[in-house]
C-alpha cells in the first residue's frame, strides 16, 4: 500500500512532533531539576517525551493553532473586502496638498 502525503502535511506533522518533544523535554527538566537529576539518567525514550509533551502542551498547541487560524481569516477578510484600498484613500485625504 502506497501513501501519498503532500509536503504540507509532512511539514505540519514534523513541526507538531517537534513542539510536543520540546514540551516534554522542558517539562521533565523542570520537574527533575529541583532534585538535581538530569532526565538522561532516568533513560526516558523519545516516545515518552512526546507523550509527556502532548499531555502537558496540548492546550498551548491549540492556542497557537487558533491564533494562526484567526490571523488567516482576518487576512482573508481584509483581502476579500478590499480594505487596503479604503485605507489608502483615507490616508491620501489626510495628506495636505500645497
Amino acid at each position: 500500500m502506497k501513501f501519498n502525503f503532500s509536503l504540507d502535511a509532512a511539514i505540519a506533522l514534523t513541526l507538531t512532533t517537534v513542539f510536543f518533544y520540546t514540551s516534554g523535554q522542558i517539562y521533565l527538566n523542570g520537574i527533575l531539576s529541583p532534585f538535581l537529576i538530569d532526565s538522561v539518567v532516568l533513560n526516558f525514550s523519545v516516545q515518552d517525551k512526546i507523550y509527556l509533551g502532548f499531555l502537558k502542551g496540548a492546550n498551548e498547541y491549540l492556542y497557537i493553532l487558533g491564533a494562526c487560524l484567526i490571523l488567516f481569516f482576518l487576512r482573508y477578510i481584509f483581502i476579500y473586502f478590499e480594505l487596503g484600498k479604503v485605507i489608502d484613500k483615507k490616508l491620501i485625504k489626510l495628506i495636505p496638498v500645497n
